[in-house]
């Protein structure tokens, strides 16, 4: 039953434009997934900044356990001292980091 009040839908209230809507969405859609890639980047980036972090911290961590035990419950050579001090103090944490980490945050479009 129809009332008085209700008009009937004009052609003119109607939007034709469905290939101008459906460009809209597919940008949308683009903008989303550029933005969930960003996002997935920082996390893989963050991720890969904490197992360098806690890597570092082990191998301090284990180099001061070296120093403080007596002679006696020594583990390390000389040469394993070695290799770990160049790898902790010589920077090549910092320049892994620096080589890749600024990739990840550049806009490549």
């Amino acid at each position: 039953m129809k009332t008085e009040d209700e008009q009937p839908i004009s052609n003119d209230a109607i939007d034709f434009d469905f290939p101008e809507q459906v460009k809209t969405s597919q940008d949308e859609l683009k903008r989303l997934f550029d933005e969930n890639k960003n996002r997935h980047r920082h996390k893989l980036f963050i991720i890969a900044l904490w197992v360098v972090f806690l890597s570092a911290m082990l191998l301090l961590f284990t180099r001061i356990l070296h120093l403080i035990f007596p002679d006696d419950w020594r583990w390390l050579t000389h040469e394993d001292l070695q290799s770990m001090d160049k790898l902790l103090f010589s920077g090549t944490i910092g320049s892994i980091l620096g080589k890749y980490g600024g990739s990840l945050f550049s806009d490549k479009k």
